[in-house]
């Protein structure tokens, strides 16, 4: 008997199976592999952040850890962190004054990041990259998300926007008590400036009175014949004349009295705006908003096709940032009902978020 081997076609067909089962099995085991390695990754940074939980128990204040060929999670004074495991890449963790922890590691496939207010997320760096930085609106130390085109947007929480808007209502609710309160002394001394014109118009019509009597008086002097009624006449006119005197006086007074409240209503009245607004250039701003950095709420309204605007008619209300020269920009809309974000970070402007 002849022993039987493969034939051509049936050699073809099993290789062709093979190739089969490669190209579907090859990328599967490939996702396989990188899941694995962003789990221990995550799981990695997980024993990090436990790390620097035990930390805290024991240390206060703020603390700066560094990753890095040189360092791996040891701060400048040389405080380190007793983690398991290994940690590649570059980066930071911070530990703010409350312990809260923030965190940012970058290698060369993936990023990791951590905010004081979020869990652990992991991603590829051709999709995104990850900065830490300091935010003082919030005091935290976040971590920011770069997707290589310089636009740079903070990871907040959707509670922390909602403080964040909240802080900023309540300081416009502030200025607009105090200026309600400026009113409030401005119509206060009004009513003072009226009561001093009707005492100067009483005076005036004393006056009118006193005069029209000294010259009845005088007229009646040719009419007297006795020394003694011209005596009493001139004593009588030299009463009068004091008291003309005394009310000349009172009136000049009052008249002081009355520029002295002027000078301070309009002293008020222009203090009113400088209380709680800016300028930047004339009602219906239209020039680019970038150049409006100074901190302060602009009265002016911002134009609707103002460059590098929010797209609508709005107020614009800028918060400095003194440790990093990075600024913070509030849109709140003229006559509609909107309020947009936006930041300048490392020079670079973010897009404006609607809120």
């Amino acid at each position: 008997m002849k022993n039987k081997g493969f034939t051509l076609v049936e050699l073809l067909a099993v290789i062709v199976i093979l190739a089969v089962i490669s190209i579907i099995t090859i990328p599967m085991i490939g996702n396989v592999i990188d899941e694995s390695k962003k789990k221990a990754l995550e799981q990695s940074v997980s024993g990090l952040v436990e790390a620097a939980n035990y930390f805290t128990i024991s240390n206060d204040g703020v603390y700066e850890f560094v990753f890095d060929e040189n360092k791996k999670g040891e701060t400048i004074k040389g405080e380190q962190l007793d983690y398991k495991g290994s940690i590649e890449g570059t980066g930071k963790l911070y530990i703010d004054k409350n312990g809260d922890i923030s965190l940012c590691l970058v290698d060369d496939k993936y990023y990791v990041y951590k905010n004081y207010n979020s869990g652990i997320y992991v991603g590829e760096v051709k999709d995104n990259n990850c900065i830490i930085g300091y935010d003082v609106l919030t005091n935290k130390y976040v971590a920011m998300l770069d997707d290589g085109t310089g636009q740079i947007s903070n990871v907040y929480s959707k509670d922390e926007v909602n403080n964040l808007i909240g802080s900023v209502s309540a300081n416009v609710t502030n200025n607009t008590n105090e200026i309600t309160s400026i009113k409030e002394n401005i119509s206060t001394l009004t009513a003072t400036v009226d009561n001093n014109t009707n005492i100067i118009a009483t005076n005036t019509n004393e006056i009118s009175n006193i005069k029209g009597t000294i010259e009845t008086l005088q007229s009646n002097l040719n009419s007297y014949a006795l020394q003694s009624e011209l005596e009493k006449t001139n004593t009588n006119l030299n009463n009068l004349s004091s008291m003309v005197v005394g009310n000349t006086s009172s009136i000049n007074t009052n008249t002081t009295n009355i520029s002295n409240l002027q000078t301070t209503v309009t002293s008020l009245s222009n203090n009113m705006d400088a209380k709680l607004f800016r300028t930047n250039g004339g009602y219906g701003y239209s020039g680019d908003v970038n150049n409006i950095v100074s901190p302060g709420m602009y009265k002016e309204v911002v134009n609707l096709n103002a460059t590098n605007g929010p797209g609508y008619y709005c107020y614009i209300m800028v918060f400095e940032y003194t440790t990093t020269g990075n600024i913070t920009q509030v849109a709140f809309g003229y006559n509609v009902n909107k309020i947009s974000i936006r930041y300048r970070y490392s020079g670079q402007w973010s897009s404006w978020t609607e809120k």
